[in-house]
């Protein structure tokens, strides 16, 4: 469990966050992704009190998230989404801390799989996933959930917060972006064009090839309905986009 506060800094009036989590290796993972981001288009991180699960960080103003621009500046919002990445993906790669990799967050999908999902789509998620981690390039350091909500104006600039910091392939970070905001997003008239249209685009921004785009998208969405079952949560939404990826899935080159 986490809670955020917002405050004002005595010594300067600044304003700022303060996060408590109870999760001490979520917190460390994200206390070394953050300080790893620093200037790479990510909030700055101010202090640590790791001992009491506490982290503070400044306050982004005016700080609107992207969802605000969803769904009428879809593009935009996908542009904005894409130079973020781009700036977060040049950061270092911490070579001396122990960071979780994408072979581990899929580690349960791929070999204890909920039996609450539907086995023909967990078994396209397993092997997309197998030849991903097979064929992925040098691994960047990623923030990991990069949805709409976790990307806030600052001024005139667009800024990631809340890294949870993986080691793997830039274009995972597409996914989160894909599906989400996941409720609005199927309650438009046509969910499909407005996915069809962000892989379209991440594709051209990225320089990727599409098929490998849908792939990550795909075994995220899936990934994500697997996790929402070990929390005692809904699946469906996460499976309905799962749904509409699959039909865009063509073998990886």
């Amino acid at each position: 469990q986490r809670r955020v506060f917002t405050a004002i800094r005595m010594e300067d009036n600044a304003p700022v966050m303060v996060k408590l989590s109870t999760d001490e290796r979520t917190l460390h993972h994200e206390i070394i992704a953050l300080k790893t981001f620093q200037g790479h288009g990510c909030v700055n991180l101010l202090d640590t009190a790791p001992a009491l699960g506490a982290i503070l960080l400044e306050r982004l103003l005016p700080g609107q998230s992207l969802e605000t621009l969803f769904p009428h500046n879809d593009a935009q919002a996908i542009s904005h989404a894409a130079r973020v990445m781009h700036q977060l993906h040049q950061a270092p790669v911490p070579t001396d801390q122990q960071l979780p990799t994408l072979a581990d967050w899929l580690d349960r999908l791929l070999h204890a799989p909920s039996p609450l999902l539907p086995i023909e789509l967990v078994t396209i998620a397993q092997q997309l996933a197998t030849n991903l981690l097979a064929t992925m390039a040098a691994p960047v350091l990623l923030h990991g959930d990069l949805h709409h909500n976790n990307i806030l104006a600052s001024g005139d600039n667009w800024i990631a917060i809340d890294p949870h910091g993986v080691l793997g392939e830039p274009l995972y970070e597409v996914g989160a972006f894909v599906r989400n905001p996941i409720k609005p997003l199927l309650q438009e008239a046509d969910p499909v064009e407005v996915i069809m249209q962000r892989l379209d685009a991440f594709a051209n921004l990225m320089h990727a090839p599409r098929e490998r785009v849908v792939a990550w998208s795909f075994v995220q969405a899936v990934l994500a309905a697997q996790w929402a079952t070990e929390d005692d949560a809904d699946p469906l939404p996460w499976l309905a986009v799962a749904r509409i990826l699959e039909r865009e899935i063509t073998p990886l080159t």
